[in-house]
């Protein structure tokens, strides 16, 4: 395997921002009180507790907007090695960005300069990006190995598992004006993906698996789907059939599910994996 194609595998998109932010600031308040690195062992401050602190508050500040805002940005289905890499060292960026603002703020002797800023933050990244790859690189490998081992139980499961027995008559699905519907019988319905502000539909007709487009959320489907039990809700973006679940496949997302009839894959993305796990073991 190549480098390109190595960095182009998947991988576990960023997660938990909040207690990321909030171990990430601690770490850095601490490290500035007890090291006092960057040259500033020379310089003395009031309230040098305080003046430390500030610096884990405004890592914990720039973490949670990076997480709970830009992140928002990008899709977790095209999440890769590569882009992880990226993502670190734009989060180093902006670190060493606001503390170096920061510093200038609370240090009104020091004088603002560019040639300031980019030594502080090749610091940064230099000090950064080394651990920060090498740590992304073990938990992709840790995180391939055991999504890996157990989809290969969970296919297992899969073969031996009966088909739901479930209600008998149609599903009903509205569009968001309450006005189009889709009645669809419950065994044709293989799953439904998110699309923006449409939903896609992916039912069987003729032999094939083919989709129909309604204006509605995938919420509102997994509410009007609630009851019928092979109905499962797998990721942010899908809701699968169980009975049309030909195949599983692991990787460091988490799984990839294989749709009988068709060569479409759905995600399962890692807080659902649980879920799935107790599913099948229940089938």
């Amino acid at each position: 395997m190549n480098l390109k194609s190595f960095l182009q595998q998947p991988y576990p998109f960023p997660d938990r921002q909040i207690k990321v932010a909030a171990l990430v600031g601690l770490g850095i308040g601490l490290l500035m009180f007890l090291l006092k690195p960057f040259g500033l062992s020379n310089i003395s401050v009031k309230h040098d507790h305080l003046f430390s602190a500030g610096y884990g508050l405004v890592s914990f500040l720039v973490l949670l907007f990076n997480g709970l805002v830009v992140l928002r940005l990008f899709s977790d289905l095209r999440w890769t090695i590569f882009r992880q890499i990226c993502w670190s060292c734009w989060s180093l960026f902006c670190l060493g960005l606001a503390n170096y603002v920061y510093t200038f703020l609370c240090i009104g002797r020091l004088n603002f300069t560019m040639a300031g800023l980019v030594i502080f933050q090749l610091y940064t990244l230099i000090i950064g990006s080394i651990p920060v790859t090498f740590l992304v690189l073990i938990r992709q490998n840790r995180m391939l190995r055991l999504n890996r081992k157990s989809a290969e139980v969970l296919n297992d499961h899969f073969l031996l598992t009966e088909p739901v027995r479930d209600l008998p008559g149609d599903v009903v699905l509205t569009a968001e004006n309450g006005k189009t519907e889709l009645n669809i019988q419950v065994s044709d319905l293989a799953f439904i993906e998110s699309d923006g502000n449409y939903i896609q539909v992916y039912r069987r007709k003729d032999g094939l698996i083919a989709p129909v487009t309604i204006r509605s959320s995938i919420v509102k489907a997994e509410a009007e789907l609630l009851g019928y039990n092979q109905m499962l809700r797998c990721h942010r973006a899908f809701i699968i059939n169980t009975d049309f679940i030909e195949s599983v496949k692991g990787n460091a997302q988490g799984y990839r599910l294989g749709i009988k009839e068709s060569n479409r894959e759905v995600y399962v993305s890692r807080q659902y994996t649980k879920l799935i796990k107790q599913v099948v073991n229940k089938g």
